[in-house]
């Protein structure tokens, strides 16, 4: 943060350093202003925080297996790209590396339907397995070997003007065709009370028609994301801005009903007024930035209005975003569950802020 002294001598510093002012055109003050020297010019330089991690204020909105959405406060934009770039890149999973193709008569090539297998996502615990390194041997602690054996067949006496599913057996390939074969007493027991499975069992691999077959083995290893991506535990790991919409004037009246009408995104609403209906805010977390409310020109909802009402709706919306503050959003793939994505992805950080401070330290 800059020192609150400096408000006195620059009022415009503060509001550039805090906020994204979004106007009809372009956005400004873009650029994150939280390096030591950035005012150096000025004569004012920024405190130093060492505990930034301990500064974040985090508040919980949606914690389910699949989506976590939660606010960062009091962050820089930095920190909170750092944990989004290791929830998709470095979080260890396990996904089928190696497919051995024993039989495919289907109309899909061998390489487009082992692409397909290698991003079905397993339900396996990382932490059970070892990492394969190039030109390691297979052992039942690095690998776990699947199989897949399907056939499509006709089911004998049925009106061939049904559907495919009703008058051919295993027409559609699922990924709960695909079984784990444990190597091993070992193994076994390691795995007894979660056995390796696809996380979802409903996922379409290909079609088939009579007579034709499908039948290979599958290696499964450990790694991470950076290496492929279907080593990445998540769907989408993304973050944005808060969005503030103040309503610096009132707008009243007719004005105010057609703005709630104008924004897409149903963030206005209207309420009764000492004297007329007037516009407040409603759900200002809907808001996408699209401009639709401060937008001039033929087509806006602005055309509606008398030429002195526009210039005070023009004066009376100001939009900006918190540069400090961050509405995240996990989607885990169902590997791991997405709170314990982002509590993995802080003690990697935290690790990799360790190994910083060691090498430094030599």
């Amino acid at each position: 943060m800059i020192p609150d002294s400096s408000s006195e001598n620059y009022p415009n510093l503060r509001y550039q350093h805090d906020k994204v002012q979004v106007n009809e055109d372009a956005p400004s003050f873009t650029m994150s202003m939280n390096d030591y020297a950035t005012y150096s010019n000025l004569g004012l330089l920024q405190p130093i925080t060492p505990d930034l991690i301990q500064a974040m204020a985090i508040r919980v909105l949606k914690n389910e297996q699949f989506d976590l959405l939660f606010d960062v406060a009091n962050v820089d934009l930095s920190i909170v790209n750092a944990i989004r770039r290791i929830i998709i890149a470095e979080i260890p999973t396990v996904a089928i590396e190696t497919v051995f193709m024993k039989n495919n008569t289907s109309v899909m090539p061998d390489e487009v339907l082992s692409h397909r297998i290698g991003l079905v996502p397993l339900k396996v615990n990382p932490d059970l397995l070892e990492y394969r390194n190039p030109g390691d041997p297979v052992t039942p602690e690095n690998t776990l070997a699947f199989t897949m054996h399907v056939q499509c067949t006709n089911k004998p006496g049925v009106d061939q003007d049904l559907t495919d599913k009703l008058k051919y057996n295993n027409s559609h390939v699922y990924s709960r065709d695909i079984k784990w074969v444990p190597q091993g007493q070992q193994q076994e027991e390691k795995f007894a009370h979660s056995p390796p499975v696809p996380v979802h069992d409903m996922i379409l691999l290909l079609q088939m028609r009579p007579n034709q077959v499908v039948s290979m083995d599958m290696h499964a290893v450990k790694g991470i994301g950076k290496t492929h991506a279907k080593f990445s535990p998540v769907a989408t790991a993304s973050y944005r801005l808060l969005p503030e919409i103040n309503l610096v004037r009132p707008i009243l009246g007719r004005t105010a009903e057609l703005l709630r009408a104008a924004c897409p995104l149903n963030v206005f609403d209207i309420e009764d007024g000492p004297e007329a209906k007037r516009c407040v805010v409603a759900r200002p977390r809907n808001c996408s930035m699209c401009r639709e409310c401060i937008r001039s020109g033929n087509g806006s909802w602005k055309d509606q209005l008398p030429e002195k009402d526009r210039e005070e709706v023009n004066k009376s919306i100001v939009l900006t975003r918190a540069k400090d503050y961050v509405i995240f959003s996990v989607e885990s793939t169902g590997i791991l569950d997405s709170s314990t994505l982002v509590l993995q992805a802080f003690d990697i950080f935290l690790q990799k802020i360790k190994q910083l401070n060691a090498a430094l330290s030599v």
